[in-house]
């Protein structure tokens, strides 16, 4: 699928497949929302493929109350940290750490060490996720650019939250975004290097693959 970031190759022994799609990356020219009314509550996840056995019912409510505050459905979330770190609250990746692989501006917001958040269940890093999308402001940030998150499907929803971990400021593709340019490139040119030169498109048409593989299941 293109140029794709070091976080999204894992091991094979560690990583779903990846799905394939046949469609093509087609530039949009209608907006995705031209609302900034408050979404309908997203869907309760209750089990799926996409989320580990052990301790999936505290992970669930963390899910879920991450996905409320956030108008983003918890499916997307748990898609997009099989992604980051596929479920290994321990993950390490250069100086990205946990499940949803944060930075250390993050961890020093949230003041602890870097060995105190790796230590962190795998509910308490995910509500943590919830206070690193207030940090950067993510509701605003979305409304800004008329983009209602529950409004996108699954796939693209796990791509914009995936792009908030590469360029959590970035204007031009929450710009791009919300004009339906799912070609515009989210890492900034001082992470490409190491993150990879990936795009919106690029991202969701891995996760197309990864939900058709692993469908959620809804209350």
């Amino acid at each position: 699928m293109g140029k794709t970031s070091k976080r999204m190759r894992q091991p094979a022994t560690k990583r779903a497949t990846k799905g394939t799609t046949t469609k093509p990356n087609v530039k949009r020219t209608t907006k995705l929302t031209t609302t900034r009314a408050a979404a309908p509550a997203p869907k309760q996840l209750k089990s799926g493929a996409s989320v580990p056995a052990q301790n999936a019912a505290a992970m669930f409510v963390a899910l879920n109350a991450v996905a409320r505050s956030h108008n983003v459905d918890p499916a997307a979330i748990a898609g997009m940290i099989n992604t980051e770190s596929v479920w290994d609250t321990t993950c390490v990746t250069g100086q990205y750490i946990g499940l949803m692989q944060v930075g250390p501006d993050f961890v020093q917001f949230m003041k602890l060490t870097r060995a105190q958040f790796l230590n962190l269940p795998a509910d308490a890093q995910i509500n943590a996720y919830d206070t690193w999308l207030d940090y950067y402001k993510f509701n605003a940030q979305m409304a800004s650019y008329n983009i209602t998150m529950t409004a996108l499907p699954l796939p693209e929803q796990a791509a914009v939250l995936q792009g908030m971990q590469f360029a959590p400021n970035g204007k031009a593709w929450k710009a791009a975004l919300a004009k339906g340019d799912l070609a515009v490139r989210t890492t900034p040119t001082q992470q490409a290097e190491f993150l990879g030169d990936t795009s919106i498109g690029d991202m969701q048409r891995y996760y197309g693959g990864f939900f058709k593989k692993y469908p959620p299941v809804y209350v």
